[in-house]
């Protein structure tokens, strides 16, 4: 593997190519980096089938497996290929200084490999960068107290992208997202879908518009924008009751209607309940959440 350049990430902008900030090496220091980075990539591989995360988006990610994301947005460039060329439109950190590092996201690694180029990341914590650190280093022919800026870099690769395939690996969601936007993928149902289209005239719910809006964390926000997308809060309010009793529970119906409670426990239950987050022990007819899904194939 050869590394190309090492670039540190910042927050959104307008375009990709304005947040990525090179950082110049040593010739030394990139062959020594090369070797490191080199193993952390081939760590992060494995044999293991990819899983496509849009597909997939309710399923807990364990460390031993790999979720793909194809011809994300994000990163369908065409100027991508000029963090692999020495192009003068990429921002050089020259001197070290504290702007130079502000609202960084994460570090990342352009190589080539067998033939192909990848973007490497790396997630980007405070605790990685160290400023005005008074360092004992060496000097011509005894030790000296100096202060300077310098990085501490990670011991894994959090994601990569192959230019190639135009596809995005990642094990942690989370990892991901301080870089790269995925909540396509992963929606949170907004405020206005919440009044128009889970409390319309023809869903089989009711509720507290201002309690919704105000008080749903982003969890039940997700549950909410999967009963919406998969069209549950259209079915039939008579097959859904039957449905819950099965389970141990007991929808309030009024006027036709499910009452959403205001209650959040209560409103978790539900809101899990047509999310298919429920199911009960086979050997003891206990009723479980899940905390993660996939489909059983």
């Amino acid at each position: 593997m050869r590394l190309i350049e090492f670039y540190i990430v910042k927050k959104n902008s307008n375009t990709l190519i304005d947040r990525f900030n090179r950082v110049e090496l040593t010739k030394k220091s990139k062959l020594e980096l090369e070797q490191i980075i080199f193993k952390q990539f081939n760590y992060f591989k494995n044999e293991k089938t990819p899983i496509d995360y849009s597909k997939d988006v309710e399923h807990i990610i364990n460390s031993d497996e790999i979720f793909i994301l194809k011809d994300i947005e994000y990163l369908n460039d065409p100027k991508l290929i000029d963090l692999f060329n020495d192009v003068v439109d990429i921002a050089k950190i020259e001197n070290f200084k504290e702007d130079s590092f502000k609202n960084i996201k994460s570090f990342a690694f352009s190589v080539e490999y067998d033939g192909k180029y990848y973007l490497l990341f790396q997630q980007f914590k405070k605790t990685y960068l160290f400023f005005n650190k008074e360092i004992l280093s060496w000097d011509s022919n005894s030790f000296s107290f100096k202060k300077k800026y310098f990085i501490v870099l990670p011991d894994s690769i959090n994601f990569y992208y192959d230019l190639e395939n135009k596809t995005l690996f990642f094990r942690k969601s989370y990892e991901v997202n301080s870089t790269i936007d995925l909540s396509n993928y992963y929606k949170d149902a907004t405020n206005s879908e919440i009044k128009d289209k889970l409390l319309s005239s023809d869903s089989i719910f009711k509720g507290d518009y201002n309690f919704l809006s105000s008080k749903s964390t982003k969890s039940l926000r997700r549950k909410i924008s999967f009963i919406l997308v998969n069209k549950l809060h259209q079915i039939d309010l008579e097959k859904a009751n039957e449905t819950a009793k099965i389970y141990g529970i007991t929808l309030d119906i009024q006027d036709n209607k499910i009452n959403i409670p205001n209650d959040k426990n209560e409103l978790d239950k539900l809101f899990s309940f047509f999310n298919n987050d429920l199911y009960t022990g086979p050997f003891d007819n206990e009723l479980y959440r899940a905390s993660g899904k996939r489909k059983y194939k």
